[in-house]
């Protein structure tokens, strides 16, 4: 394997991101696999953690920092050895279990083998929900916790966080169903009542999967409107101190609130904070892209838009492996990285400006 190869499956472990490529990690020596586990831990603790306590500051929530260091901790191996036991009835060998569980909760998308179809009970019962604890955020869960408890009632960013992760998924299962629905009319399947539900199951996951688990389900041959509505949702990503990426979706909700009241006569510093953020996002996907145009023309605009969404996304979907070398596989490196340091350093920028300030909401 060369350097820029190796680099790259590096890279993509512990970002998250998961891109499936031409050089399997089933392939690889268990030496390897050992590695890319590991990197795919470290990555997930590094983002629960650093977004988790920037989060508790600016929200004023008052979770103490060894109090998230060790929940985050707890929460991925518990998280990650409930699927894998689960897993294990279901007939997976212990090492794609534990590693398909791993991937889960982390976001990454990464598979010893063969990741289960959209519609199994395996996607729908185990995966999705690790899936989404992951990435909803760790204060949320800390929160959710107590709240199962009786200790404390849930602050305003952990209902906001749940309430747009409903709202999200609903609005892309639904986009989904009605496109795959659209683009089978021919097909005699869609008229039968009972597989139907496969339809739904299918939006089901692609609708959770492409806010940055990235797992390779069949859909990225489904025609261009699919492409179009999973590059919104990758561009939407998960929750802000959670392990998924993407613009976050507090962001979205700010964006909406801090023009509702600017129309009403009242600027809140907090939407600044969050077409800022907003406005680094989209030029980093715009530099990157132009990049890869000029590098890679062969190939064409819209899959390299979809693959630098991706990337930034740190959701690792793409229509087939991954087999760029050189400048291209280069910018995809820096998209990955870009992704995960830009909404760290911005957080913790927040948390120095609104130190000395009562502000108790979060922009990205």
């Amino acid at each position: 394997m060369s350097s820029d190869r190796a680099a790259f499956h590096a890279i993509n472990a512990i970002t998250l991101t998961g891109f499936d490529t031409i050089i399997p990690i089933s392939s690889f020596r268990p030496a390897g696999i050992w590695c890319i586990a590991g990197l795919n831990l470290a990555g997930a603790l590094l983002m629960l953690v650093g977004t988790g306590w920037a989060v508790s500051r600016i929200f004023n929530l008052r979770i103490p920092d060894r109090r998230i260091l060790l929940f985050s901790l707890a929460f991925i191996l518990l998280a990650t050895l409930l699927g894998s036991l689960l897993l294990r009835v279901m007939g997976y060998g212990s090492g794609a279990a534990a590693f398909l569980s791993l991937s889960a909760v982390s976001n990454s998308g990464l598979t010893l083998a063969q990741a289960p179809s959209a519609h199994s009970s395996a996607m729908q019962g185990i995966l999705l929900p690790l899936m989404w604890a992951g990435g909803v955020g760790i204060t949320v869960l800390i929160e959710i916790f107590d709240r199962l408890q009786k200790k404390r009632r849930m602050s305003l960013h952990a209902r906001v966080a749940i309430g747009a992760s409903a709202g999200f998924y609903i609005m892309g299962c639904l986009g989904f169903v009605l496109m795959l629905i659209a683009n089978n009319l021919d097909e005699k399947y869609v008229h039968r009542s009972q597989e139907l539900p496969q339809v739904f199951a299918q939006g089901s996951a692609f609708a959770q999967d492409t806010r940055s688990a990235g797992f390779e389900l069949p859909m990225q041959n489904l025609g261009r409107p699919v492409d179009w509505l999973a590059m919104v949702l990758m561009l939407v990503g998960g929750g802000t101190d959670g392990t998924a990426g993407g613009l976050r979706m507090t962001t979205i909700c700010l964006l909406l609130w801090g023009t509702r009241k600017a129309l009403q006569g009242r600027l809140s510093p907090l939407l600044g904070y969050a077409l800022m953020w907003t406005a680094i996002y989209l030029l980093t996907l715009f530099v990157l892209l132009l990049t890869m145009l000029l590098f890679v023309p062969e190939a064409p605009a819209d899959r390299l838009l979809f693959l630098v969404i991706s990337a930034v996304g740190n959701v690792g979907l793409s229509h087939e492996p991954v087999a760029l070398t050189g400048v291209g596989l280069w910018v995809l490196n820096i998209g990955m990285m870009a992704g995960r340091i830009l909404p760290l350093a911005m957080l913790w920028w927040m948390v120095s400006r609104l130190h000395n300030r009562t502000q108790t909401a979060v922009a990205i």
